[in-house]
């Protein structure tokens, strides 16, 4: 299973590369603060979180230019930071709460 540090090796290959897709699903992130870089890739379109074992995503309102959300298969409760999201069409699965 993916950890921490995969998610992290993958957020640098995305700033390197400037990738418009990222694929964090099942890295065991349970808090975004411990991913800083992420909110380095404001050219981000697409980003999955599935099943990442987040609680709270309200720092995912730096990145503007999101498209595509998957947090699908998490535990978060308040999800009104999509309003900041305007382009965000996400996926929510009834484990997302």
């Amino acid at each position: 299973m993916p950890t921490i540090i995969d998610a992290e090796r993958k957020i640098a290959e995305c700033l390197h590369h400037k990738n418009l897709n990222l694929d964090l699903r099942f890295c065991q992130i349970n808090d975004l603060a411990l991913i800083p870089n992420l909110f380095h890739c404001v050219h981000l379109l697409n980003l999955n979180l599935s099943g990442t074992k987040l609680k709270n995503i309200d720092l995912l309102f730096q990145l503007t230019d999101l498209q595509v959300l998957n947090i699908s298969y998490n535990q978060i409760q308040d999800l009104s930071v999509l309003s900041k999201l305007p382009k965000v069409f996400g996926r929510f699965s009834s484990r997302c709460r």
